[in-house]
C-alpha cells in the first residue's frame, strides 16, 4: 500500500541513500578520489531466458576511471572460470544510486562501479557462494594496492 511505500522509503531508502552520500563526499574531502562499490545479485534467468555471466562490473564507459578500473579488475577473476562481463546484466549507465551520485558530485575521482553477482552460486550450495565472495575480495583487495589513477 501506499503508506507503507512511503514507510519504507523515509526508514530504509533515504536514510541509507544519505549516509552512502555523506561518507563518499566525507572520502573525497579527504583524499580527493573515492572508490564507491556498489554489490547487488541478479536472478540466472530473466523472462525464460539464461544469463550468461557469473559476475557483471557495471560503469560508465565515458569516465575513464571507471573503465580503467574495471579493465584492470576483470583479469583478477578470470583465472577463476567465472565468466565476467561488463556492464551486464544491465548497463552501468542505468538509473540507481551510483549514477545519481554521479551527477550529484561531478568528481572525476569519484568511481562508481557495480558489482553484480549471479544468484546461481548462492543457489547451488552455500560454499561455493562463500567461495565467490571470497575471490571477489581478493581481487578487489589486489586491485585497491594496485590500480593507478588517471589524470583527470
Amino acid at each position: 500500500d501506499r503508506e507503507r511505500k512511503r514507510e519504507l522509503l523515509q526508514q530504509i531508502y533515504v536514510p541509507y541513500r544519505e549516509s552512502v552520500t555523506a561518507a563518499i563526499e566525507k572520502q573525497l574531502a579527504h583524499s580527493g578520489k573515492a572508490i564507491h562499490l556498489s554489490v547487488h545479485t541478479f536472478t540466472p534467468s530473466l523472462d525464460g531466458k539464461l544469463r550468461h555471466c557469473d559476475l557483471g562490473f557495471l560503469y560508465d564507459p565515458a569516465r575513464p576511471a571507471e573503465a580503467a578500473f574495471v579493465r584492470d579488475l576483470i583479469p583478477q577473476f578470470r583465472s577463476a572460470n567465472l565468466r565476467v562481463r561488463r556492464n551486464y546484466p544491465y548497463r552501468g549507465t542505468s538509473d540507481g544510486l551510483v549514477t545519481t551520485l554521479r551527477k550529484q558530485l561531478h568528481h572525476p575521482a569519484y568511481l562508481g562501479i557495480e558489482l553484480e553477482v549471479n544468484q546461481r552460486h548462492f543457489i547451488d550450495s552455500a560454499d561455493q557462494g562463500n567461495g565467490v565472495v571470497a575471490l571477489v575480495r581478493r581481487g578487489l583487495e589486489t586491485m585497491l594496492t594496485s590500480f593507478s589513477w588517471p589524470e583527470h
